[in-house]
């Protein structure tokens, strides 16, 4: 009987993606097993994901960021758009994804500018010869899939096709301690979640040479966005009521979103030592809003955009990348782009609402931005094994917006350039194995439109609020900081097994962070708030025996504000303390069995998350002994199993089920004061959230799934 064996080998393109901290994430290896971008994020050291429920909006923090301060990219096109605050992870497709990187710490240099936290970087497959794959899925709680990819040679290069469907109903039961609808008739206290469906669709065609690559993709996710679970009317203890609970009158918050990207590149190779490339890049994202709740058609005094709205998002942008070997030991990389982006908005009563002068609101924002980036990496030693690499880079942001009734904020301009820096020495101990690394840099990031002039709904311009407490307030600038960090890695044989070990320390101090307030009229504007520190270690393993293979991460994160502004001292969202949505420990870990003595097709696969309690709100308006009130969502473990049999060449069955002991929906939360746990009797005479009770957005719990792939 052959021995099947579970690698764990490092791949050659491990040298040359980062001189600093990276890890990556091969999705065919975990193909079947229906996992979106976060989930397969979760899995990475000093990655926390972030989530308003199962499939819907997540996004992700690294080391102690906020999530603003992450750059996405896809085949190197950046994600990040200047009218959004971050990028949704759950409306990027994996199924034709060959890797996705996460760079932490030192940013490299073909990557625009000096993002804070750091870089995921999603690659898609590169078309090779003739073949493709099917795949089907279904799982708990209305979940179905399917993907279809085909390549094929065309001209002088392939083509690559891809396409891709995704949808739940997502209406799962829990149980809410807090709120019981009609106790008389629930006592229980059950619910079943509404108004949480989503269905997208996807379309890849990329033509790749050795010279030239023509890209372009479409996604299209419709879905429902789910009440936070508090709301009394949020969900339904009634299991016959239709799928979006019209019968319940609650809110029924509905989103289109679609995007459009085009990308036409060049590359050549001069002298065996210069290296070119030109790219043209040109994304297109819709996105539409409506609330189709029926009390939404009231005749009421609506604010603007409460009703509908629709905001769209359009830019082009060159990019240049080249590298020189100037000696066989010193290598010069250089990065330009520029981009201009336009951001238009409209919605009900938009301008002609009465408060529309007030909060400054505008048809539309134009915002122009260069790059410009050096990259010089030296070879100390004559075994190279021993390397310097340097960065400096430089970038610049114009705006304006694009008219409106007011003048305050018709025209602005941050012409001044933003420089930063970064250094990396590695070593490798090629005898045993070992490598030693550390960096050292400075960060910047500009603020968003949505960071600046609002949405038009709940977040209001940063700038000249009628309060008193902010008047004289400028609106958001640039985020700064600096970090460094050192690792160990270490690659070898023992007992038996092929291992991959790697343990870093990192620390962050940033400034001037850019944080939500919530002013005394709940409404929320955007401020440069204070300063902010985030420390710990991350540790990554990859073991692999003959029939068994082992991954293991760690991540300890110490994050906190260190200094608050004054003027918004006392005030949501702006509290010395932790920093909100950063637990103190996660661990993941997920072991491949082979059984060769039963059926050498069969591998089994078990995986365990763990989180520690988050924070996710501080308070201190209703101090006790002069402590804050921090509110934590519970720890979270979650348990995933399943089995993959492959039942003939080409045609693979995957099987199983993911949270099996059902914790998602019982997640609560709990607020602690002094270090004293609130209890029930604790409640704020005026409201507010802390005692324990049931977190926001419960993830759906237990689920089966089943998929088929075949592969021609």
């Amino acid at each position: 009987m052959e021995s099947v064996t579970v690698t764990a080998d490092r791949p050659e393109y491990e040298k040359i993606l980062s001189p600093g901290t990276v890890s990556w994430i091969e999705p065919d290896k975990m193909a079947g097993e229906q996992k979106d971008l976060p989930s397969l994020l979760e899995r990475v050291p000093g990655v926390m994901i972030r989530r308003q429920g199962t499939g819907q909006y997540a996004y992700a923090t690294i080391r102690g960021s906020t999530g603003s301060q992450v750059s996405v990219y896809v085949d190197g096109v950046p994600q990040n758009t200047g009218g959004s605050q971050t990028v949704d992870l759950s409306l990027i497709p994996v199924h034709d994804v060959v890797r996705i990187e996460v760079y932490r710490g030192y940013v490299p240099n073909r990557f625009s500018g000096a993002p804070m936290g750091g870089v995921i970087n999603i690659v898609t497959k590169r078309p090779e010869g003739l073949g493709g794959k099917a795949e089907v899925g279904m799982r708990s709680f209305g979940g179905y899939s399917g993907s279809l990819s085909v390549t094929a040679p065309l001209f002088n290069g392939s083509l690559l096709v891809g396409a891709g469907y995704d949808e739940s109903d997502g209406d799962f039961k829990y149980h809410h301690p807090g709120y019981q609808i009609n106790p008389a008739d629930n006592p229980e206290g059950n619910r079943w979640r509404r108004s949480n469906s989503y269905s997208s669709t996807d379309l890849l065609l990329k033509w790749q040479n050795d010279n030239w690559l023509i890209r372009g993709s479409w996604k299209e996710t419709d879905r429902y966005f789910p009440a936070p679970a508090g709301e009394t009317m949020a969900d339904l203890y009634d299991p016959t009521c239709p799928p979006h609970g019209m019968c319940s009158n609650n809110a029924l918050r509905w989103q289109k979103v679609i995007q459009k990207d085009v990308s036409v590149g060049w590359n050549d190779t001069f002298w065996d030592r210069l290296n070119v490339s030109v790219r043209f890049d040109y994304l297109d994202n819709d996105r539409v809003y409506e609330n189709r709740s029926p009390r939404s058609t009231v005749p009421v005094n609506i604010f603007p955009g409460q009703l509908w709205a629709d905001y769209r998002t359009k830019r082009w942008s060159p990019v240049m990348d080249a590298s020189l070997k100037v000696t066989d030991w010193n290598l010069l990389e250089f990065h330009g782009d520029y981009s201009d982006e336009t951001f238009d908005v409209v919605g009900n009563n938009w301008l002609e609402h009465n408060s529309a002068r007030s909060w400054e609101l505008k048809p539309g924002y134009e915002q122009k931005t260069w790059h410009l980036q050096l990259q010089d990496t030296v070879t100390l030693d004559r075994n190279d094994s021993f390397w310097l690499t340097m960065i400096g880079r430089s970038q610049k942001v114009e705006g304006s917006d694009r008219g409106g009734r007011t003048n305050d904020y018709s025209a602005w301009e941050d012409d001044q350039w933003k420089y930063s820096w970064g250094a990396s020495l590695k070593k490798e101990f090629k005898s045993i194995g070992l490598t030693a690394q550390t960096t050292y840099g400075t960060f910047y990031r500009y603020p968003s439109f949505y960071e600046i002039y609002g949405d038009g709904v709940f977040v209001r311009p940063g700038a000249g609020y009628s309060n008193a407490i902010y008047r004289g307030l400028e609106r958001p600038s640039w985020e700064h900081g600096k970090q460094w960090d050192a690792g160990l890695s270490w690659r070898g044989d023992f007992l038996g097994a092929n291992h991959y070990l790697a343990a870093t320390y990192f620390k962050r101090e940033m400034d001037d962070l850019i944080s939500f307030v919530t002013t005394p009229r709940y409404w929320v504007i955007y401020q440069n708030v204070g300063k902010g520190e985030a420390k710990g270690f991350e540790f990554e393993a990859n073991m692999s025996w003959p029939l068994f293979g082992l991954y293991m991460s760690a991540t300890y994160l110490d994050a906190k504000i260190t200094e608050v502004d004054s003027r918004f001292h006392g005030f949501i969202g702006s509290q010395s303390g932790p920093m909100i949505n950063q637990p103190e420990w996660e661990y993941f870990a997920r072991g491949d069995l082979a059984l060769p003595w039963f059926d050498e097709r069969v591998k089994l696969f078990a995986e365990y998350k763990y989180l520690d309690k988050i924070p996710f709100n501080v308070y201190s308006e209703y101090n006790v002994a002069g402590e804050s009130r921090i509110v934590y969502e519970d720890e979270l473990a979650l348990t995933n199993m399943g089995l993959k049999w492959q039942a003939t060449d080409g045609l693979d069955l995957t099987l199983g089920v993911n949270d099996v002991f059902n914790k998602g929906p019982e997640q609560g939360y709990v607020a602690y004061i002094g270090g004293r746990q609130m209890s029930v009797t604790d409640r704020p005479a005026n409201g507010g959230v802390g005692w324990p009770n049931l977190v926001d957005y419960p993830q759906q719990g237990r689920t089966w799934y089943a998929t088929v792939k075949y592969s021609f």
